[in-house]
């Protein structure tokens, strides 16, 4: 889906806004708004943008942990190019530049592991969870 090499990926520090809200917004799972705004005023969580050739595509929340960059949420699209083929050897590229040693994300989407998996990515953790009822 489209050759990186001939495409200019940019990586951009930006603030929280309400469009990157609305975008968290509609990310299946757990993503919550409120709590990412949070944790990027109290300094824990930064904000990307990224482009490819000028086009804004994706935004990126993620923290530094033990060397690692945690990409906590990431929400795009492209219309032509996959965004994981596309722009993941980028941030690789980018954490590589600050010193860190791997980069980790989680997912429930099955087509993410696929396609993370052929750029070197294993499966590190499985999570569970239970909902639990509040009594009282």
């Amino acid at each position: 889906m489209g050759d990186r090499s001939r495409h200019t990926v940019t990586l951009k520090p930006v603030n929280w806004s309400d469009a990157m809200a609305a975008a968290v917004a509609e990310v299946p799972g757990d993503a919550d708004p409120a709590w990412c705004e949070a944790e990027m005023a109290a300094g824990r969580l930064s904000a990307w943008a990224a482009a490819i050739d000028g086009e804004p595509c994706l935004w990126l929340l993620w923290r530094v942990e033990d060397k690692e960059l945690v990409i906590v949420v990431a929400v795009g699209r492209h219309d032509r190019l996959n965004l994981v083929d596309t722009v993941l050897p980028v941030i690789e590229a980018f954490a590589a530049r600050a010193g860190l040693r791997s980069v980790r994300f989680h997912t429930t989407r099955p087509g993410l592991v696929r396609r993370a998996g052929a750029h070197g990515y294993h499966t590190a953790e499985i999570v569970l969870r239970k909902a639990i009822e509040h009594h009282g």
